[in-house]
């Protein structure tokens, strides 16, 4: 079913760790194909959900969010998150990335940016934000 418009549908997931130890949470809304993303030094379920209520502050409760089978999404924590919130969460299949396939295209291109920062010495978290 096609996303009927703006930050109704997202998809979130993980990429990293990066070198420096920190990991990258990336949120997408599958209308526009915008993305948000955190930066953080912790993946636990309450750092996911506090970076999570931060970005839905700013755009507002998505209707369905959906998200690999990490283990910050499983959790009772997440899950209560998902209830207090309403937001409908459906997880992809297991050990199959193409199945969350925006947040995967997403993160390659922030690699492609890091990797390139990297090459020209620059920093990559300026590098984020162009």
């Amino acid at each position: 079913m096609l996303p009927t418009g703006p930050w109704v549908d997202v998809a979130v997931g993980f990429l990293g760790p990066l070198p420096t130890g920190e990991s990258i949470l990336v949120v997408v809304d599958y209308y526009s194909r915008y993305y948000e993303y955190a930066i953080m030094k912790s993946t636990t379920e309450e750092k996911t959900v506090k970076a999570l209520a931060e970005i839905f502050g700013r755009h507002g409760l998505p209707v369905t969010l959906y998200s690999d089978n990490g283990p910050q999404f499983i959790s009772e924590v997440f899950a209560e998150y998902m209830n207090i919130t309403g937001i409908h969460h459906h997880r992809v299949t297991p050990k199959w990335p193409q199945a969350n396939g925006e947040v995967e295209r997403q993160n390659q291109s922030i690699v492609k940016r890091l990797r390139i920062a990297q090459a020209e010495g620059k920093d990559w978290r300026e590098a984020l934000l162009t």
